[in-house]
């Protein structure tokens, strides 16, 4: 299965040292790049789990596969 996320359930996950589940439960994870993008800005805590995170998959901001 996969799943298409958002910043907020990445980063809250993140928070808690949560965001391996979502590989676990779904396989792969993914992300639009402006997501990512917004993920690296600051110290934001996903930082670093998002970069390592298995089964992640980004997409360009402009590719419009779910239309």
């Amino acid at each position: 299965m996969i799943i298409v996320s958002d910043t907020t359930p990445i980063s809250e996950l993140a928070k808690v040292e949560l965001l391996d589940l979502l590989p676990q439960i779904f396989g792969k994870v993914v992300i639009p790049q402006g997501v990512f993008d917004e993920l690296q800005t600051g110290q934001h805590p996903a930082a670093s789990f998002v970069q390592n995170l298995a089964g992640l998959i980004l997409y360009p901001s402009e590719n419009n596969f779910m239309r």
